[in-house]
């Protein structure tokens, strides 16, 4: 009998659908896009597949809770199985590690300097830090805490930080009277419609910075990478390839930290 069971097991459809993973997995990511339930006819056809295929594969993702299907409609969604396994996968990532691979990336695209920067009890804190190809007259360092309105850090902060966490410092910052209500509200405004925050011979004479904002699945701001180089390398309506560079490694951070747009 012991001899017979795995030619049995081999020939079962459970047993082939552990070998088709990658292949199951198209119904998976074609659930994760979807913006509402789908048919089993919407699903085979999103993952290119035979409609009998996909049922077998979904018989075995109801069961284990990675497919839900509503018992009215029948059509299926994603599974509470789906929901804790995001969840985990999100508490195992560290911000911090992906920032640096991004870093090296902007470096290594742009020759400018570059620093990560995470929010603390005494506003943005560079955590990360990579030199560019030039020198600069002054050298950002891991521990240094930016000011809200005058740096490009700052300013993404400013923008996506809750209001509660930024406001004591901010009032400091404006009791000196360089800035006003005004000025903060459009500056804000500025970061949230362009995406990046940008400042010019502000902080450091000659030098510019851009900055974009890096947020969770939940929308929650959890860092802001930037660029620091000379003015003149950093055109201020961003079109440059700085800018470029720079969403493209926000967006990408994003994405590992599962945000989706």
């Amino acid at each position: 009998m012991s001899g017979e069971e795995p030619t049995d097991l081999e020939t079962r459809p459970e047993r082939r659908r552990i070998q088709s993973v990658a292949v199951g997995f198209r119904l998976i990511r074609a659930l994760e896009a979807a913006s509402a339930p789908m048919s089993l006819t919407q699903l085979a056809a999103a993952a290119d597949m035979p409609t009998s295929q996909a049922h077998l594969y979904l018989a075995s993702y109801l069961h284990e809770g990675m497919v839900h299907q509503d018992p009215g409609t029948h059509r299926y969604q994603l599974g509470p199985f789906a929901l804790r396994l995001g969840l985990a996968a999100m508490r195992g990532l560290d911000v911090v590690a992906l920032a640096r691979e991004e870093l090296d990336r902007l470096r290594e695209r742009t020759g400018e300097a570059a620093h990560f920067s995470v929010w603390s009890d005494r506003g943005p804190c560079i955590v990360l830090n990579v030199n560019g190809a030039r020198p600069l007259p002054f050298a950002s360092r891991v521990g240094f805490v930016l000011p809200l309105l005058s740096t490009a850090t700052g300013r993404a902060f400013l923008a996506h930080q809750r209001k509660s966490e930024v406001a004591e410092i901010l009032r400091a910052e404006m009791a000196q009277g360089r800035w006003s209500d005004a000025d903060v509200d459009a500056i804000g405004a500025d970061v949230r419609r362009l995406g990046l925050s940008y400042t010019a011979s502000m902080l450091n004479s000659g030098l510019a910075a851009l900055a974009a904002p890096v947020f969770d699945y939940t929308g929650t701001i959890q860092g802001v990478v930037s660029l620091i180089g000379p003015s003149e390398a950093f055109p201020a309506d961003l079109s440059g390839k700085q800018g470029a560079a720079l969403r493209e490694a926000a967006a990408s951070l994003n994405a590992r930290l599962g945000r989706s747009t």
